[in-house]
């Protein structure tokens, strides 16, 4: 079995301290390297924080190469969008209006517009959890 070990556990520490302005993937992140860093093993984190075996040890190399940023969430990562990169850019022109100006109801997006409006508009269809991350990205401030 492997051994855990955090090079920089106060850099983590204090980390852990500024969590309120994380996301939750990062906060759970940061949570197992103070668990590493307590002592605790790869399987036991893995167990207590329902992870894959391998999980735990890909995020301590991570941390002990890049320190907390190597904890954040990179561009790039994860699912592609389903739309193309002039779609996304015609839709956040889009979203900058009102609905009702773009032939919808309401004067403010909500998740399920902005699916029905994408649908008939890119033939494209997202989960509402995905709508949301548009919204929230895209919503004209």
């Amino acid at each position: 079995m492997k051994y855990l070990e955090i090079k920089n556990t106060e850099l983590i520490r204090r980390g852990f301290a500024k969590t309120k302005s994380l996301s939750i993937k990062v906060k759970k992140r940061m949570k197992a390297m103070k668990m590493v860093a307590d002592g605790l093993s790869k399987k036991e984190i893995s167990r207590r924080l329902m992870l894959g075996k391998n999980t735990v040890y890909r995020w301590v190399k991570r941390a002990n190469e890049e320190g907390i940023d190597g904890l954040k969430d990179k561009e790039g990562r994860g699912r592609k969008m389903k739309l193309k990169e002039n779609e996304l850019k015609e839709l956040k022109k889009i979203m900058k209006k009102k609905p009702s100006e773009v032939g919808c109801f309401g004067d403010e997006w909500t998740g399920k517009m902005l699916g029905v409006y994408i649908k008939k508009e890119f033939e494209v269809e997202y989960k509402k959890s995905n709508l949301h991350e548009i919204l929230k990205k895209y919503k004209r401030k």
